[in-house]
């Protein structure tokens, strides 16, 4: 009986652990927002292997009008990426992404190099 209580305890501890590890571990709505931004990056340059971004920064959700009249939510991310060009020299190069939301949902996302 003591045998039993004992392999239950162990298989409770390896399991809720295992459920802990994965709500730290899991990525904020932030991180994933800016997961959608790297790709973006990545698209546009020409070693995408051999970049490393830097940390973020998040403006706040603000709401926008265009000149048609429509409104849109928008918030940005600001970071650099190194990465290596054509000829295998790294570069820094700063990135603004821009995410609309449409009904509060994700519209379309863009990157600019700055």
């Amino acid at each position: 009986m003591k045998k039993i209580i004992l392999i239950s305890a162990a298989v409770a501890v390896v399991v809720f652990s295992g459920i802990g590890s994965w709500f730290l571990l899991k990525p904020s709505e932030a991180d994933r927002k800016f997961e959608k931004c790297k790709n973006k990056v990545l698209n546009r340059l020409k070693s995408p292997s051999t970049t490393v971004f830097g940390e973020y920064q998040k403006t706040k959700r603000k709401k926008e009008k265009f000149h048609d009249g429509s409104e849109y939510d928008f918030e940005r991310f600001y970071f650099d990426a190194d990465a290596q060009n054509s000829f295998g020299v790294p570069l820094r190069s700063h990135w603004e992404c821009t995410i609309n939301y449409k009904n509060n949902k994700i519209d379309w996302v863009s990157v600019e190099k700055k």
